[in-house]
């Protein structure tokens, strides 16, 4: 496990400091995955009342898995270690280690806006929605990103002090469009981060797949297996 500052092995070196989000940065977390976990939950509910066919049943455990590794992912604590010799980030599974000697520079973004902002206006909706979040990067020879840190997960302000405690010069944007930073620094923006509705495909895809075994369950329910039950309740 990747959850706190005792899980770093020997050999990364001395710990020096850890850092985790601030308390608040969890409920950005939680809303993000509320609709999975409700329709997970609704899911499991019909299961047990309906009992389908056991075929349909391991589909749907499957799915099951499938949005609990997905949770757990966004969910689990996040947490940040510097030692004597590494920069480490907790994963899923195990650590993101970088050595400490191959980083060069370190930028730092208050409010990283979506593509999608350039186009929006300056009307109210279009500030409150992509207002931006921040994001730290680490970078080594010729400007490549070794590692970053998601202002989803991550607050301003530890990211901040991460940064300062790494190099003693950061690159700092108040606010910046991901397109513009990718030209200016290049290779350091990934391509999920230039085409976040590939990720938000994903995730509604997730909940149109759990909102049709609802409905099937739920409003054909004989396909799966209780027409016995109805069978017998006629005779």
């Amino acid at each position: 496990m990747a959850e706190n500052v005792r899980d770093v092995p020997a050999k990364y070196g001395r710990l020096e400091e850890g850092f985790y989000p601030r308390i608040h940065s969890y409920g950005r977390r939680i809303l993000a995955v509320l609709p999975t976990v409700l329709l997970a939950v609704a899911l499991l509910a019909i299961l047990y009342f309906k009992r389908p066919a056991a075929a349909f049943v391991i589909v749907v455990l499957v799915m099951e898995v499938v949005a609990a590794t997905a949770v757990y992912s966004i969910l689990k604590p996040a947490v940040a270690v510097i030692t004597e010799t590494h920069v480490l980030r907790g994963r899923l599974f195990g650590w993101k280690a970088v050595a400490r000697a191959s980083i060069e520079h370190t930028i730092f973004v208050e409010k990283l806006k979506p593509k999608a902002a350039l186009s929006a206006g300056d009307g109210a909706w279009a500030r409150l929605r992509y207002r931006g979040i921040p994001g730290l990067w680490f970078t080594g020879p010729q400007g490549k990103s070794l590692m970053r840190f998601d202002g989803r997960v991550w607050d301003a302000k530890t990211l901040r002090t991460l940064s300062g405690k790494v190099t003693p010069q950061t690159t700092v944007y108040s606010s910046i469009n991901v397109t513009e930073l990718a030209a200016k620094h290049k290779g350091l923006v990934s391509w999920h981060e230039l085409h976040p509705a590939f990720r938000s495909t994903l995730i509604a895809a997730m909940g149109l797949v759990f909102l049709a075994l609802i409905v099937i369950l739920g409003v054909w329910p004989e396909v799966f297996g209780a027409r016995e039950g109805l069978t017998h309740g006629a005779g």
